[in-house]
C-alpha cells in the first residue's frame, strides 16, 4: 500500500444553498488549491439530508440544529442578514421607522429546508447597546414564507 504525504481523494460534503455560497466555498478554495489530489462532491439541498445514511463525510447545517449522534464544529461567524424592499414596494407602503413598525408591512421569511419546521426568527441589534434584542414579529397574510433563495429575491422585487 501507498501512503501520500498529502491529502487526497473525494470528500462528500451536503450543504444548503445560503451556507454554500457565503460560507463553504470561501473556505473550500484555498484548501483546494493547497491539496490538488483532493475532489470535492458538494450536494447543494436545503433539505435536513441524513449525512450518514447518505454516503456524506460531513454536513453544513445554519444554527444550532444537528442530529444527536452528529459532532458540530462551528465553520464560521453567525451571518448576518439585512431588511430588504424595492423602491416600488417604499413607494407605495412608506418605510419602517422602527421594529414596531415592521408588523404593518408585508414580509418575506425564510425557512432553511422544508423539512425544518419553522421560519428563521428575526433578531435586531441596537445601533447604541450591546445587546441583542429578540423579535417575534407578527405577520399577517399576504406573508411569503420561503425555502428557496431566488424566488425569495423575486419576491422582494416586485413588491
Amino acid at each position: 500500500m501507498i501512503f501520500l504525504n498529502t491529502p487526497s481523494g473525494l470528500i462528500r460534503i451536503n450543504a444548503p444553498v445560503i451556507a454554500t455560497e457565503a460560507v463553504l466555498y470561501p473556505k473550500l478554495k484555498p484548501i483546494l488549491n493547497q491539496y490538488p489530489k483532493t475532489r470535492l462532491e458538494i450536494v447543494v439541498d436545503d433539505r435536513w439530508a441524513d449525512i450518514v445514511k447518505e454516503g456524506f463525510d460531513m454536513g453544513v447545517r445554519l444554527g444550532n440544529k444537528v442530529a444527536k449522534e452528529m459532532i458540530a464544529v462551528p465553520i464560521s461567524a453567525p451571518l448576518k442578514m439585512v431588511l430588504v424592499a424595492s423602491p416600488d414596494y417604499l413607494a407605495q407602503h412608506g418605510s419602517p421607522k422602527n421594529i414596531d413598525d415592521l408588523q404593518q408591512h408585508r414580509l418575506i421569511g425564510i425557512k432553511l429546508s422544508g423539512e425544518h419546521g419553522t421560519e428563521i426568527q428575526w433578531e435586531f441589534k441596537y445601533k447604541k447597546r450591546a445587546d441583542y434584542v429578540h423579535a417575534q414579529i407578527a405577520v399577517f397574510p399576504p406573508t411569503i414564507i420561503c425555502v428557496c433563495k431566488p424566488f425569495q429575491t423575486a419576491s422582494a422585487l416586485r413588491g
